[in-house]
């Protein structure tokens, strides 16, 4: 657990340690109403930042769903590729390569 800067009521920043909460919790004390207000907004804000995640995700298995349907007819296209003239074949074929070569994930400011 680590600490975490939260805005409390009055637009101040506060830090707030997960660990001490949980530590106050199972020794029986009672939190105190800006206790929880904090653990409740540190939480939020986590929740938030996995709700962004979980968004990028499904826009990138959507895209490799697109993709696997197109690198199918591209496919198709290769297989029955005397119905084609060369050049529309050869594009085919590059962009296959394209789109089977794996590159490498871009840095986002949040993983630095």
């Amino acid at each position: 657990m680590e600490e975490k800067e939260v805005i409390t009521s009055g637009n101040q920043k506060e830090t707030i340690n997960e660990k001490e909460l949980e530590e106050k919790k199972q020794e029986g004390t009672e939190l105190s109403y800006n206790d929880l207000k904090n653990a409740v907004s540190a939480l939020g804000q986590e929740n938030n930042s996995l709700k962004r995640k979980i968004n990028e995700l499904i826009n990138q298995l959507d895209q490799m769903g697109g993709a696997q349907t197109r690198l199918h007819f591209l496919f198709k296209i290769l297989e029955n590729k005397f119905a084609f003239d060369s050049d529309y074949i050869i594009e085919t074929a590059d962009e296959i390569k394209s789109i089977m070569t794996i590159r490498e994930p871009e840095n986002t400011e949040e993983e630095k």
